[in-house]
């Protein structure tokens, strides 16, 4: 009776430790990804030749303001094909 007691206790002691070398190397995984996880995204590189960053906005985006200079240049580069 006294080695099926003594079993019982390694067991549980053996179970207890994997649970504890589990748990312990699921915290540090956890630890790792937050300190590696950043929220902001990182810098644009820069442009060649220039070594600044380039600007924020869209430079080939549309703007209402230069509507007529758009229509102006479609015409133009369009107008020998259409006439």
């Amino acid at each position: 009776m006294a080695s099926r007691q003594r079993r019982a206790n390694v067991s549980s002691r053996g179970r207890l430790r994997l649970t504890v070398a589990a748990s312990t190397a699921v915290l540090l995984i956890a630890v790792i990804l937050a300190a590696t996880r950043s929220s902001a995204p990182p810098p644009a590189p820069p442009l060649p030749g220039t070594g600044q960053v380039p600007r924020s906005d869209d430079p080939f985006a549309y703007s209402s303001s230069r509507e007529a200079s758009f229509v102006g240049r479609a015409t133009a580069g369009s107008g020998q094909v259409l006439f």
